[in-house]
């Protein structure tokens, strides 16, 4: 689990019940097994029936923990933490991981430069290039199984690589019938290729 978490930190602690119920926090101490924060506007009594669960960051790079309550002291919660922090992912869309070429160019320029695909799914798509090209419109060149497409997409956001490189995260936005076809077929080329494998 071994995630220290800085004092001050906002985060927002969650009641996996039905419905669920949140309430945004700071973090007085945290230690690598559990977390003590200071709860704004907390409920009048917290129930250790239902796991809880904890959410770092900021839209688009947020991680969460599942945790269990402890004790609780006027608005200082203490909470369990019962898992390892993971990214919290909301996409509708499976992605499917792969390393393979792409070209990036920029909508509002003549930028051009290549680029690995990353991970894709059927609303988008993450590729790591070398500079982060300008704008926000962006189309992507992809190839599969001899055909390729040219699609438009939109920056969510740009985390940096592993190796030095910029992670583009984009979104798909106003396929047309050919584009969405050659999506749907270049993921299901990969769910097949993932079925062969295991």
């Amino acid at each position: 689990m071994a995630t220290i978490v800085a004092p001050g930190t906002a985060l927002t602690v969650v009641r996996r019940s039905s419905p669920p119920q949140q309430w945004t926090a700071s973090v007085v101490v945290s230690r690598e097994d559990s977390i003590a924060a200071r709860v704004n506007a907390p409920p009048a009594a917290w129930d250790a029936d239902f796991p809880y669960m904890l959410i770092l960051g900021v839209p688009g790079s947020r991680t969460f923990a599942i945790c269990s309550f402890v004790a609780a002291k006027t608005d200082v919660a203490a909470f369990r933490i019962t898992t390892h922090w993971r990214p919290l992912d909301f996409r509708k869309d499976r992605r499917f991981q792969t390393d393979l070429q792409a070209e990036v160019r920029s909508v509002l320029g003549t930028s051009r430069q290549p680029g690995r695909l990353v991970d894709i799914s059927l609303g988008g798509l993450a590729v790591a290039v070398e500079s982060r090209p300008g704008g926000s419109q962006l189309d992507v060149g992809l190839w599969n199984g001899g055909y390729s497409a040219m699609v438009p997409c939109e920056l969510v956001r740009a985390t940096p690589g592993e190796t030095g490189q910029t992670v583009l995260h984009l979104r798909f936005r106003d396929l047309t019938p050919p584009q969405q076809a050659f999506v749907r077929q270049f993921v299901a080329s990969l769910m097949s290729g993932e079925g062969e494998a295991s």
